[in-house]
């Protein structure tokens, strides 16, 4: 049978250190198909548990730089305007099937209404495409993360397994043998990311997020091991020659347990 995988990933954080995560997929699966929906809002020291929805509603559109996404089952509306070009990297391609990654917003000024509470701050927008079974990806440990501000953004993607794969984006540019460590980010050129003042903003095993979507935690239960760790930091991106810049940093942690 055919399966496929199509997830959006939308953030925004404000300069005081709220932010708010949100999530748009939809999987087919010979004749089954699932839609999915969640949302995350928080502080620096604290998150609020996630509202989700099986609904199927539209995913988010593209109009040039700009993204909206209004997901009324979960009263959020989401605006975003990009500031640099989308970037697109096929991550695996196997006989079981191929992944593809594009950051369509590597840095954006984004606006998130939540009911009737508003974030507006610098964010970032993905999507993620599969038609490989989630549970046959080759992979161990898989980090990723985003750190974007006014002037500079970055993106990484690193797995760890029998196929291990390293990708690392500055302001949509590949940069060819980067580093990706727990609290580093290390490019060619000597431009160096570093995570510090950590707060953990998720942490449990997939089988717990999804579960107040019963028809896909049955559907992904042989991925239910998989735990997740997502933290909120600060970032201080240090380039030769030039002054630190300071943003904000979402990144996690993906490990079978």
């Amino acid at each position: 049978m055919s399966f496929s995988l199509t997830k959006w990933y939308l953030d925004v954080v404000t300069e005081a250190g709220a932010f708010a995560i949100a999530y748009w997929g939809e999987v087919r699966w010979g004749g089954l198909h699932l839609c999915f929906s969640a949302v995350q809002s928080g502080a620096r020291g604290a998150a609020a548990p996630w509202q989700t929805s099986a609904r199927d509603f539209a995913p988010p559109s593209r109009d040039g730089s700009a993204i909206r996404w209004i997901a009324a089952p979960l009263d959020v509306r989401i605006d975003g305007h990009g500031t640099i070009p989308s970037v697109t990297q096929e991550l695996l391609a196997t006989a079981q099937g191929r992944i593809s990654w594009c950051a369509e917003l590597p840095r954006a000024a984004m606006r998130v209404q939540l009911g009737d509470r508003v974030l507006e701050g610098l964010g970032y927008v993905e999507r993620l495409e599969l038609t490989m079974l989630p549970w046959r990806v080759p992979a161990d440990t898989i980090r990723w993360g985003r750190f974007v501000t006014a002037d500079v953004s970055m993106a990484w993607i690193d797995w760890k397994g029998d196929v291990p794969i390293t990708h690392v984006f500055r302001d949509g540019a590949r940069l060819e043998r980067a580093t990706v460590s727990d609290h580093t980010v290390g490019c060619p050129d000597g431009v160096t990311l570093t995570v510090n003042d950590s707060r953990v903003i998720t942490n449990d095993h997939v089988g717990g997020l999804l579960a107040p979507l019963s028809a896909l935690q049955s559907l992904m239960a042989p991925i239910a091991r998989l735990h997740q760790t997502r933290w909120l930091s600060r970032g201080t991106l240090t380039q030769p020659g030039r002054p630190p810049v300071v943003g904000w940093v979402i990144h996690e942690l993906v490990t079978w347990q």
